[in-house]
């Protein structure tokens, strides 16, 4: 499974993040998305993208150089 982590987002980049997200679907692309938060609930420790089998609308390649 292949994850894209932001650790540590501002709010300001959360907002871009949630933009791309909308933008991603809006494209028909969907996938997981997951968020740890701290003890309070409220201050986020990271947000990712799980790019596993939920991942619609495009495919993940790898490629060797």
């Amino acid at each position: 499974m292949a994850r894209l982590i932001f650790e540590h987002p501002t709010e300001e980049q959360l907002k871009h993040i949630h933009k791309a997200e909308d933008e991603l679907s809006k494209a028909g692309v969907t996938f997981d998305l997951g968020s740890d938060y701290e003890d309070d609930g409220c201050t986020i420790i990271s947000h990712d993208w799980e790019l596993d089998w939920s991942l619609k609308g495009a495919i993940i390649k790898e490629e060797t150089v």
